[in-house]
């Protein structure tokens, strides 16, 4: 249960920083925690997913191991691993275009204020 409870405020607090970072004049550096999930996305889905089984079969009293590849169970299973991962990656994509937005729907508001305080 105490996992549970950090893992939400650990996402929560990841959420925020977004948020905060994204409003920031400096645009790149909303994209730092995006990107960083993208990536660990992949490694994560590159490395965990099974490419391959393996089998022992005794014939004769004889151990035979035989490694089988499988293209198309890798495939599944890496673009459903990269699917579920990827969640966070979008979700703060998401957070990432709304607050930009916003920040220049601000940043235009205050330059109409100038060219109005200018005109007076």
């Amino acid at each position: 249960m105490i996992r549970i409870i950090l893992f939400i405020i650990f996402n929560l607090a990841l959420i925020a920083t977004q948020v905060i970072i994204t409003q920031s004049k400096n645009w790149r550096y909303g994209l730092i925690i995006p990107i960083f999930n993208s990536i660990m996305a992949l490694f994560i889905a590159s490395f965990t997913t099974m490419a391959s089984f393996t089998t022992v079969r005794f014939i004769d009293g004889i151990r035979t191991v035989t490694n089988t590849f499988r293209l198309g169970g890798f495939l599944w299973g890496f673009s459903w691993t990269m699917l579920i991962l990827s969640i966070p990656a979008a979700i703060n994509f998401i957070l990432y275009f709304t607050a930009r937005s916003k920040y220049r729907r601000i940043e235009a508001e205050n330059l109409n204020k100038m060219k109005i305080n200018d005109l007076d």
